[in-house]
């Protein structure tokens, strides 16, 4: 026999101080600390849970709650709408903050993700046949040595410029730096930059950074920088806020230490996916959502806030561009002969323009259309720091062939 709803049935499956989740036939009130929270009704369907309620009514609630980081206990309660009964597996006690082994815990997080970023840019894992394996194409379209996806990294460092190049400031910090390369980008193609910073949590990243660009470089938390007020015109933070387990006070410091602007990208990704970073504990995966809306938040801080899609998910453009990158399997260095070296050198530059065209196409196909991966924010605390003219005419061919010499191990 088939439940039916009202019939008071559901299951509480999984509840921190940053994610709430489980599945009900029945609206339910969510407790804290027998607080009312807020009322929800399952109404997305959650095929990961039609077989723990044997039901064709599967649905499931999932909410991201901020409760506070203390070594105060926390009881977290969902109830029937209305009946005061809990759901099966509530209430559920969140320990003190100092016991828990999760992203609820700010330090223990953090230290976790400090080392698989010291592991990634410092361990054997970041060095492959003797060379440094970039997170970034740092050597360049087709060069080979790098994490996969380059059309991805060289949309999102397309649209981060041709932004920049709109906003006054002499300094800026890259906050999530990684390796250096955006903040060498900027430093190489957009004038005007006297000082550019390079800043992460990684010892490793900012060594390496060091190491290949020659660039300022500072090791941080981004929950508190080690900077002043209003320190640096620009603070731009690309693909890194997704990782945090608090990134509202991260946005908080950026703009705290930024003078005229702050520049954000993130991915756009669904709460499902989250939600499975989230309960898996994995270190250094995307831990938060956002959506265009997210960045109205900061709006009281500032003096105005934009947001862009970026990253089309057009199938036929990605295909294409996937397409180019498979192209060249392995590094160009790699072909054992200089014959095939030369041949592939010229087949490189000659997709070059391609994937060039495709870079710059991403921006017009995702005005036009919904299905987009990610999300560029500009905060502005000055409104009058956005430029009418570009300081610069940034090009994807000239991103394309930013590069430089293979890293080799000492």
């Amino acid at each position: 026999m088939v439940p039916r709803k009202n019939q008071m049935i559901g299951h509480l499956d999984f509840a921190s101080r940053k994610l709430i989740c489980g599945w009900a036939l029945d609206s339910v009130d969510i407790f804290v600390d027998n607080v009312f929270l807020k009322s929800v009704s399952p109404e997305n369907p959650r095929p990961d849970v039609k077989e723990q309620c044997h039901c064709d009514e599967h649905v499931g609630f999932q909410i991201f709650v901020n409760l506070p980081r203390t070594e105060e206990k926390i009881v977290v309660s969902v109830r029937f709408s209305g009946t005061g009964k809990d759901i099966h597996g509530s209430p559920v006690t969140l320990p003190p903050i100092s016991q828990v082994r999760s992203i609820d815990n700010p330090t223990w997080y953090a230290n976790e993700t400090k080392k698989w970023l010291d592991n990634r840019f410092g361990g054997d894992i970041s060095w492959i046949n003797g060379i440094y394996n970039g997170h970034q194409p740092i050597y360049g379209y087709a060069r080979g040595s790098c994490e996969p996806e380059w059309y991805n990294r060289y949309v999102i460092s397309y649209h981060l410029l041709t932004l920049l190049a709109k906003v006054k400031g002499e300094s800026l910090l890259d906050v999530g730096g990684a390796e250096g390369y955006k903040a060498a980008l900027v430093k190489e193609k957009i004038p005007g930059f006297n000082r550019v910073v390079s800043a992460d949590l990684s010892t490793e990243a900012c060594r390496r950074a060091e190491q290949i660009y020659g660039v300022e470089t500072r090791q941080i938390d981004m929950q508190t920088l080690p900077f002043g007020d209003n320190e640096f015109d620009i603070v731009l933070s690309s693909e890194t806020i997704e990782h945090l387990s608090d990134p509202d006070t991260a946005v908080m410091e950026m703009i705290r230490v930024a003078r005229n602007a702050v520049v954000i990208t993130v991915p756009r990704q669904s709460e499902d996916e989250v939600v499975r970073n989230i309960r898996g504990k994995i270190s250094h995966e995307h831990i938060n959502c956002f959506c265009l809306e997210s960045f109205d938040k900061y709006k009281p801080f500032i003096a105005s806030v934009h947001t862009f899609r970026i990253n089309t998910k057009s199938k036929w453009l990605r295909e294409f561009a996937a397409c180019l990158e498979k192209t060249f399997p392995k590094a160009i260095h790699e072909f054992p002969h200089l014959q095939d070296r030369f041949i592939a050198m010229h087949q490189a530059d000659s997709m070059k323009s391609s994937m060039a065209s495709l870079i710059e196409l991403d921006g017009e196909l995702c005005r036009k259309d919904d299905n987009y991966k990610g999300i560029m924010a500009l905060l502005l605390k000055n409104n009058t720091c956005q430029l009418d003219k570009s300081r610069s005419n940034i090009k994807p061919i000239d991103i394309l062939n930013f590069a430089v010499p293979y890293v080799h191990k000492n």
